[in-house]
């Protein structure tokens, strides 16, 4: 049995965050301990659902969707790629400051892959962050 990890494989990632602070963050994060991922950012739930219609054909291959987005919300975008034929195998994972359970539930409702909430502090921020990059492009065989 081969015990070595898999290599990681680069990812097209869409990041669909209005915080700038978090978006930052999350660019930072990816693109420095995970070389090789590419990563987009929108800042809002109109701006995905346009970026995802209109990039079918190099479409991302890991989306990171907060729930508390301007215009059109977080569970709008995500009903939105789960009911598309061609977009819902795009694994979704809600990343989010919302521990409540009705907001937990609404996202598994609609077929989110995985529901993460932000934590609060710097460096636990920037910790998950590397254990999502690293287990989608690495340890996650499905994506």
């Amino acid at each position: 049995m081969n015990s070595s990890p898999p290599s990681i494989r680069p990812l097209r990632i869409l990041v669909v965050e209005d915080d700038d602070d978090h978006a930052e963050l999350i660019l930072h994060v990816l693109g420095e301990h995970h070389q090789g991922h590419r990563v987009e950012r929108v800042s809002d739930g109109a701006a995905a659902i346009a970026y995802l219609d209109q990039n079918r054909g190099t479409r991302p291959e890991l989306v990171l969707l907060d729930l508390n987005l301007p215009r059109v919300g977080g569970i709008d975008v995500l009903e939105f790629v789960k009911r598309d034929t061609q977009l819902r195998t795009i694994p979704v994972v809600v990343l989010t400051t919302s521990a409540t359970d009705s907001d937990r539930e609404r996202a598994l409702a609609a077929h989110a892959n995985s529901y993460v909430v932000k934590p609060s502090g710097f460096r636990a921020f920037e910790a998950l962050l590397r254990d999502i990059g690293g287990y989608w492009g690495q340890w996650n065989l499905g994506a």
